[in-house]
């Protein structure tokens, strides 16, 4: 019995919306890999590519603002003192949000 794995269509974005970006890749590549029969609904009734760009701007949106919450609670380095631990710092604080937004809207 030998069978052939077809792979999923890819979406097609319409010309009028942005591009993925990060956040909306992720989540396209996380539906196409571990969700696939979510993956042909959203992409038979062509709301995919859709679906994808809300989850990005969502993401987009609460990465912006849970970033600031963090940095109230945790406040960074001088930046123009300390540039090096100011740097590492805002990467620290980006990961843990990130990480939220990972398992609350990417891979959920």
């Amino acid at each position: 019995m030998n069978q052939t794995i077809k792979p999923l269509p890819s979406p097609k974005r319409p010309p009028h919306l942005e591009p993925l970006t990060k956040y909306g890749n992720l989540r396209l590549m996380y539906l196409e890999d571990n969700c696939p029969e979510l993956y042909m609904e959203y992409y038979q009734n062509g709301d995919l590519y859709e679906h994808c760009l809300e989850v990005q701007n969502i993401a987009e949106t609460r990465l912006r603002s849970m970033m600031k919450q963090f940095e109230a609670h945790n406040p960074p380095p001088n930046r123009n003192t300390d540039g090096l631990k100011w740097a590492a710092h805002m990467s620290m604080l980006k990961r843990q949000v990130e990480e939220i937004i990972y398992a609350e809207l990417i891979y959920e």
